[in-house]
């Protein structure tokens, strides 16, 4: 807190009967606290505000036990000078409660707009990219990462558990690449190697979203977003496929390679290179799985994909052949990168 702050907070206090106690009224805080709480609401900065008010009531414990017992007219009268009068009992039937959810929230907000301009400094934040719901999606998750609430599985899969719900809120202007700068491949990868199934699936639930991130707009426009070819976590995938024993693990997996082999005929050669790479890896270690998925899967959704895996594994590993058959040529550019026995 500024020094200037706490040296209005102190001299109020001064000038007050030390031994009075009672409901906090709005007279308790001095004019010139009350000054500097609404200048800060008035530039914007209700950290600044929310702050003031939070160490106010930190100040001593006459000023604790004013807040926690106190009626609700400071709060009602507080809330509506920084948030405005219908945000009385907005979040919290609690008067000081719900002032300070508002302040969690607009602080939470504030804090995903600095995030996404540090990113992007040079873009200009659509409406959707300046909704409430998406600033407290992502808000939220900052504030998990800022606190290091992460680390325990619990921890671990409420994170995943918002970040996929980002995903599926995601406005056109929040590239993957954004949501995986909150939480990287590697570590969603960290989770799969490890032991503790939730983890492991609440991880291959945002891969299989990833994997699949295409857009068919309806002028025609197909919008290719998919993140995920990692061809050394193929063995381990394979392995969890092997021993699954439940429908939504075995769907999560098959629907990461159903989706990162699908091919649509647009892809550039960089993007041929990777999917045909990435077959290569699912061929190598998980044709034998996925032909016993294709006949013996009893849930159709498994078996579905199963096929389908087949299928577009076949047409990548097709279109990755013709360019390099066209490499092998006189005309041929050396375009694929691939090592033979390698890839």
């Amino acid at each position: 807190m500024p020094r200037s702050l706490q040296d209005v907070l102190r001299a109020g206090e001064a000038r007050r009967q030390p031994a009075r106690t009672g409901m906090l009224q709005m007279a308790d805080l001095n004019d010139d606290a009350l000054r500097l709480i609404t200048d800060a609401i008035g530039n914007g900065d209700a950290d600044a505000a929310c702050r003031a008010a939070k160490n106010w009531c930190a100040l001593n414990r006459r000023h604790r036990t004013m807040c926690q017992e106190g009626g609700d007219g400071l709060w009602d009268a507080l809330t509506t000078r920084v948030f405005g009068a219908d945000k009385i009992g907005a979040h919290r039937q609690d008067s000081q409660a719900n002032f300070f959810e508002l302040c969690r929230i607009t602080v939470d907000r504030e804090a995903a707009r600095r995030w996404f301009r540090a990113r992007h400094p040079r873009w200009t934040m659509t409406g959707e990219l300046q909704s409430d719901a998406f600033l407290d999606r992502l808000g939220a998750i900052l504030a998990v990462l800022d606190n290091n609430y992460v680390g325990h599985p619990l921890q671990n899969i409420g994170l995943v558990e918002m970040l996929v719900g980002l995903f599926l809120n995601k406005p056109d202007g929040f590239p993957n690449t954004d949501l995986l700068a909150l939480y990287s491949l590697d570590s969603l990868y960290a989770l799969v190697r490890g032991d503790n199934d939730a983890e492991i699936n609440g991880a291959l639930e945002l891969l299989k979203l990833l994997a699949n991130d295409i857009e068919f707009r309806d002028d025609g426009e197909m919008v290719d977003r998919r993140v995920g070819y990692v061809p050394d976590m193929v063995p381990r995938l394979t392995s969890l496929l092997r021993r699954a024993i439940d429908a939504t693990r075995q769907e999560y997996i098959l629907g990461i390679w159903s989706g990162l082999l699908a091919t649509t005929g647009d892809e550039e050669e960089d993007e041929i290179n990777e999917i045909g790479r990435y077959a290569r890896a699912v061929l190598r270690t998980s044709a034998n799985v996925i032909v016993d998925y294709c006949h013996r899967a009893t849930d159709n959704r498994v078996r579905h994909l199963s096929v389908a895996v087949m299928l577009h594994t076949a047409e990548a590993l097709n279109a990755s052949l013709t360019m390099a058959m066209h490499d092998a040529t006189e005309l041929g550019r050396r375009r694929m990168g691939l090592v033979y026995g390698e890839d």
